[in-house]
This record gives C-alpha cells, structure tokens and sequence, in this order.
C-alpha cells in the first residue's frame, strides 16, 4: 500500500508525519506552490490532495519506455502435425460450450494420432480451469503451448504437474506457500509430495502447531500423496492433535500404512470384535459374530475413533464400523481361512451384520488400490449390496446403492460394466429407476459390448414406455453419447422407435423424443471429429 492511500485511510489528523514527504518527481512541484494563497502551509488536507492531484496527473502523462529489455526465445519447432481449421473449430466449440465429456473424449483422439493444437488456440486451451480437462490437454499442447505458458504465471499449471520441479518451480511454489490461501498452500504440498514428500512434510511441519485445526486436516489430506513409512512419526504426532477432526486425519493416513504402529493397534481391537463360531443341530453352519466393546478408553479416542457417535446412529455399532474400516479386509480371510463371499454370508443375522458390512465396504475401498487380496472382497461385496438394492425400497434401498456408488470406481472396468449391466437388466423390467443413477461413475469410454447392450435395453423400455420410468432411461443417452466407443456408433445411429402417446403422458412423449435427438446429434459430432483426424493429412 503506497503512503498517500494509508494516510487518506487513516486521516490527516491521525497521521503524525509531513504529507509532502516522499522521494517523487511532484514533491518539488508541491514546495514551489507550499507560498501560493491558495495552498496554506498548514492546512495538511489541502496539501494532501494538492499532492494526489499531482501524483494523478504524472502518472497519466506516460512513461519512459524500458530500455536493455532481454528478448524471449522463440518458441521450438513442432514435431507432430498441428489440427486442422475444422477440427479447432470442433474443438474450441466443445471448450466454449463447457461440454467438458466432449473436449476430453475429442483431446485423446488427437493423442492417439499424435496431432497438436493450432496457435491461435493456445491461449483459450491454457484457460482452462477444469483439472480434468488440463491432464488430456498437457499432450496436445505442442512445443509452442509448453513455450507459452512460461510467459504467464497464470498458465504455469503445464509445467508445475509435472514430477520434476526445476529451480525456478520451486521458488515458485515457495512463494505461494508463503502468501497463497490454504487451498492454494494445499495444492502446493500436493505437488511437492510427487516429487519431494520429505520437503513437503518439512514444510507443513514448520508451520502446522499455528495453523486453524480445519487448516491442519486439509494440509494432512495431501500426505495420501507419495504416502510412506518415512510420514509415520510426524502422523502419530498429530495423532495427539487438541482438534479430533485433525487426529482423525492422522489416523486415516497411518491406517494405509500396514507397518505402521496404528495400523497394527487397529487389527488387534477388530480382532477382539470378531469371532468365529457353529450354529444349528444337525446342520452346523460357521457364523462370524461381532462383540463391539461397551465403553473405549483415551488410547482409542487418541487413534482417531470418537467418542459419540454421529445422530441416529448406535455407539457400538459405529465403534465396530469405525474399527473395521481400518484393517484391511485381506486380514479376515487369513484369519478365518476362508474367501469374502463366504464371510459375507457368515455375518449375516449377526446383531451387528451392518455395521460389520459398512466397515468392510470402506475398507474395500480405501486398501484396494494397493492391495490385490483387498480388491478380491470388492465384487462380493457389490454383490451383497446389489441383492439389498433389489429387495429393499425407499432409504434402505437409498442406502445400498450408496455403498454400490462408492465401491463402483474401484472395480476393474470389466466387473464394474458386468455388475451395472445385471443391475440395469433386472432394472428395465421393474419401477427401479434409482439405479440408473450410478451410470455415471462408469470409467470412460465404456466397452463397445457393454455399451450396444445397454443401449439395446434404453431401446426396448422406450418402445414400450411414455412415461416417468421411460423419461428417466430417456435420460441415460446424455451419458451414453459421451461415453460409448467408435465401435458402437453403428448401433448407437440404428433408428430409435418412441411408444405413442397416452393421455396423460404427451409432455414426456415430447421430452424423450429430445433427449433422444440431443444423443443422436451428440454422436454425429463425434464422427464427424473422428473422419477429420483420420483425414488429418
């Protein structure tokens, strides 16, 4: 802030020092008329606004050019063939138009022939906020992109997502740590944790004890990046953090670590839960049974599990949930020797079944990543809860889909597509249209088998159906269209036959008949984008 702007805001008679002193070209000017009548000597809020005249008047009458000015080094050469005016057209209208699907699926096919962005595109592509959009644009960017965006701070997103961080990079990302807000502080310890995790830490440990305990959580999100055994002893120092919300943070991190202290603290209080045992007369049948404790101590509360349990929920039903969600679920088949599928139905009946479940379900999802023998429970456990969706109504049914939803981005594309296509078949013949929700954490772009017989079953309800019901899978083209693969364009273009009209059902007899036109109008431009990158010379 410039002196005259902190005198103006704290007022001249606040304000003990002389309002003419300062080193600038006007101040000379102010002296020679201090005699004038006009300007008293002492009257300091005239001289103060004198003295803003004539700064405003200098400073609107130009300026000396800059001389010795170093010129930039053009840009390299191109390798690869740059995008026709066609093809930029298609492009920058998919940008335009925010049709982020579009724009992704149109960069990956200039990817794969190796064609980059046109010049006059570079600044409008470098723009784009969309984290999404900005991995699938890096390729394409072209050796003048990657020259462009050095000449602007606001682009530097090309080369701080890269690995390596040069000198420069790093400077860069030290000033931002020390005067950026915390989200920018958070994407800064993100990036520095792919290449250098022990400077990031060094980092957020200088300044964690004088941080806003949600400032601390967000700052130890970021260790799930380049997360090693190297993290443990700061972790479990935060462990003891005076805000829970920041221990709990803690806890998570130190649970993906198995070799960790907490990791194995955690396995041996879900141990004490579980039991195996027999039931029946004369067929006996292994069951699992769940004994969460009546009361926990400081040391559990200390390891991120709370005390109360959140509204609604029962206190030894959310400690065995939170308890288990930290072990991997690998463990249990070691232990009880025994597949998932088979443990899964030995819980079932059990007093705590659901929480038992829900804790396995988070675990299969946090440990899968990393942990092939985790990643086997994900089906079975799909599974389950696909057969509690197909039995339950209202929020039970609500609820099973939610653990369906967050166990769908883990599965491989295979079981995913096999498990939503059994999904979507039982539901085209019932009211379930709830489900239809999930198809869009579908990985893109879907198979070319799973998406013709998707679209056969989105076919067969419309020709039968003018209703809410049809209108809902009406609605599934929006994704299909960003979605399906070249391969199943001949399909997708094959005529789509509406029901007629009843009574009471013109309005979504008209409103499928448009999304059914946007789907076909939607695939016709992928073609088109397609032929001209193969006409691309």
């Amino acid at each position: 802030m410039d002196e005259l702007t902190k005198i103006a805001l704290v007022g001249t008679s606040k304000h003990g020092g002389d309002v003419t002193a300062e080193d600038h070209p006007t101040c000379a000017l102010l002296t020679g008329v201090a005699g004038n009548a006009a300007v008293s000597g002492n009257d300091r809020e005239e001289r103060l606004l004198m003295r803003s005249g004539m700064r405003a008047i200098y400073d609107m009458a130009g300026r000396k050019p800059i001389t010795e000015v170093v010129a930039v080094d053009p840009a390299p050469r191109e390798v690869c063939r740059t995008a026709s005016r066609k093809l930029a057209g298609l492009l920058q209208n998919a940008l335009v138009t925010n049709a982020s699907d579009l724009l992704v699926d149109f960069l990956r096919q200039m990817q794969g022939s190796r064609i980059v962005a046109p010049p006059d595109l570079l600044p409008l592509l470098l723009d784009c906020a969309d984290p999404a959009v900005r991995k699938q644009l890096l390729p394409i960017l072209g050796e003048r992109g990657k020259w462009l965006s050095r000449l602007n701070a606001e682009w530097s997103w090309v080369h701080q997502g890269v690995s390596h961080l040069t000198d420069t990079d790093q400077a860069a990302l030290q000033k931002i740590w020390e005067e950026g807000t915390i989200v920018e502080r958070c994407q800064v310890v993100a990036i520095l944790r792919r290449s250098n995790p022990q400077r990031a830490r060094d980092w957020v440990g200088l300044i964690f004890s004088q941080e806003k305990p949600a400032h601390r959580a967000s700052l130890l999100e970021e260790f799930t990046t380049g997360l090693s055994p190297a993290d443990e002893p700061f972790l479990e120092s935060s462990l003891a953090d005076r805000a829970p919300s920041v221990g709990q943070v803690a806890a998570r991190m130190l649970c993906r670590l198995p070799n960790s202290a907490l990791a194995a603290r955690m396995r041996e209080r879900a141990s004490a839960m579980l039991s195996a045992g027999t039931k029946g007369f004369l067929r006996k049948k292994t069951r699992l049974a769940c004994a969460p404790p009546e009361k926990i101590d400081r040391d559990w509360e200390r390891d991120g599990i709370p005390a109360k349990a959140p509204t609604g929920r029962g206190l030894r039903a959310f400690w065995a949930e939170t308890v288990l969600s930290a072990v991997p679920p690998a463990h249990w088949c070691a232990q009880f020797d025994a597949p998932p599928a088979a443990l899964i139905a030995e819980i079932l009946d059990d007093q705590f079944e659901e929480a038992v479940l829900l804790g396995w379900t988070e675990a299969a999802t946090r440990f899968a990543g990393n942990d092939p023998g985790s990643a086997a429970w994900l089906t079975p456990l799909w599974e389950h809860w696909a057969g509690a969706a197909e039995r339950m109504k209202g929020s039970g049914r609500a609820a099973a889909l939610e653990r369906m939803k967050s166990l769908l981005p883990c599965l491989s594309r295979d079981d995913a597509e096999r498990g939503m296509l059994s999904l979507f078949t039982a539901a085209a013949g019932s009211d379930n249209v709830e489900s239809l929700g999930l198809m869009t954490l579908l990985a893109r772009p879907w198979s070319a088998t799973f998406s013709e017989k998707l679209l056969a079953l989105v076919r067969r309800v419309l020709a039968k159906q003018s209703d809410n019901t049809a209108y809902q899978w009406a609605g599934t083209l929006f994704t299909a269209a960003r979605a399906i693969p070249a391969e199943a364009f001949l399909a997708a273009q094959a005529g789509w036959e509406a029901a007629p009209a009843q009574k009471s059902s013109a309005w979504h007899v008209d409103a499928i008949q448009r999304e059914i036109d946007k789907f076909v109008e939607t695939i016709a431009t992928r073609q088109s984008f397609i032929m001209e990158v193969e006409a691309q010379p």
